[in-house]
C-alpha cells in the first residue's frame, strides 16, 4: 500500500471502550495521521511502533478507558520523521504520557497539546527536563490545561511558575485564564508564543 495521508472519523457510544489489537509489527507508510474520533490511550503505544514515517500525527481525543495495564506492548521505534504532534486528552496522568514523549517524541518540532482535568500536566521542572533532554529540537510548545484546581492554588501562582528564566529565553509565555463559583474553581493555562 502507497497509503501516506489518512485522516479517521467515527462515533461511538459514550465510555464505550474502544478495542484495536495492536501485537504484531506492521510498517506503514502513513505519514500523515489525523483521527478525529476517541482512541484508547492503551493502543496509542503500540499505534505509534506501527508508523516509521510518520510526519504529521494528530489525535482528536486520546481517552483512558479502565486501568493502564497494557497487555501487549511492543518495543518503542524511533520516529526520525514525527515533526508535529496535536492531541487533546483527558484523564491521561503525566506519567503515562511523559514515557510516549521519552519513547517517540525526540524529532517532534512542533507540540500542541490539549489536557482536561489532569493538572499534573503543570509540573513546569518536568517539562523543562522533557525539553531539555527528550525534546532537542523542539521549537514550538502549546500547551492548553483546564482544570478545576484547588481553592488553596490560583492560577496566577502556577503561571509564575512558567515564567521562569528558562522559558523566557525560548520565548515561550504563559497566560491564564479562571473562572469562579459557588461549587468549584475552574482554571485554564495556556502557552502562547514561538518556542526556540
Amino acid at each position: 500500500s502507497n497509503l501516506k495521508y489518512c485522516k479517521i472519523k467515527y462515533q461511538i457510544q459514550y465510555y464505550e471502550e474502544l478495542f484495536y489489537s495492536f501485537t504484531e509489527y506492521i510498517s506503514s507508510p502513513i505519514e500523515y495521521l489525523i483521527i478525529n474520533a476517541p482512541f484508547p490511550f492503551k493502543a496509542f503505544h503500540n499505534l505509534l511502533c506501527f508508523l516509521p514515517k510518520i510526519q504529521h500525527l494528530s489525535i482528536g481525543s486520546l481517552h483512558l478507558w479502565g486501568d493502564i495495564h497494557i497487555e501487549y506492548q511492543l518495543s518503542p521505534i524511533q520516529l526520525k520523521c514525527l515533526r508535529h504532534v496535536s492531541i487533546y486528552f483527558s484523564m491521561i496522568h503525566f506519567d503515562e504520557f511523559e514515557k510516549i514523549i521519552k519513547e517517540f517524541f525526540h524529532h517532534v518540532q512542533i507540540l500542541h497539546l490539549t489536557t482536561y482535568y489532569t493538572g499534573t500536566y503543570l509540573d513546569t521542572q518536568r517539562w523543562q527536563k522533557l525539553i531539555v533532554y527528550h525534546m532537542p529540537y523542539l521549537r514550538v510548545f502549546d500547551i492548553n490545561c483546564q482544570d478545576f484546581l484547588e481553592y488553596d492554588i490560583s492560577c496566577h501562582d502556577v503561571v509564575t511558575e512558567f515564567n521562569s528564566s528558562f522559558w523566557i529565553k525560548n520565548k515561550c509565555f504563559f497566560v491564564n485564564q479562571y473562572e469562579w463559583n459557588d461549587q468549584s474553581f475552574g482554571g485554564v493555562i495556556y502557552s502562547s508564543g514561538l518556542y526556540r
